[in-house]
């Protein structure tokens, strides 16, 4: 068996992004498209997940941290629903910029 075409797994992953309003990481992409009935298949589906959307990266940015968004999409500010990681990665790059800590 082969693995969907990235013209429908890349929309698929679109309205999940937008539909959660917050940028998601791999393992959460792959979840939602596995709900949907999209089977990624692979050693590690999750890496090839990774490498489909890397050749999507016309309809999808990586967000350094942050995970997934649809490309041109306003990116939403960090939320407390997003992965720890993604709130450090946020305040790392407001210290590498200087802005102090708020208080």
């Amino acid at each position: 068996p082969k693995n969907p075409q990235l013209d429908e797994l890349v929309p698929a992953a679109i309205e999940i992004l937008r539909a959660t309003g917050r940028p998601m990481g791999r393992k959460e992409i792959h979840a939602a498209w596995a709900e949907r009935g999209l089977e990624v298949l692979g050693a590690d589906p999750v890496r090839t997940l990774g490498a489909i959307l890397w050749r999507a990266r016309e309809h999808i940015d990586s967000l350094e941290g942050r995970g997934y968004w649809p490309k041109g999409d306003p990116v939403p500010p960090v939320s407390l629903d997003e992965p720890r990681a993604a709130l450090m990665a946020q305040r790392a790059a407001r210290r590498a910029q200087g802005i102090p800590k708020r208080t």
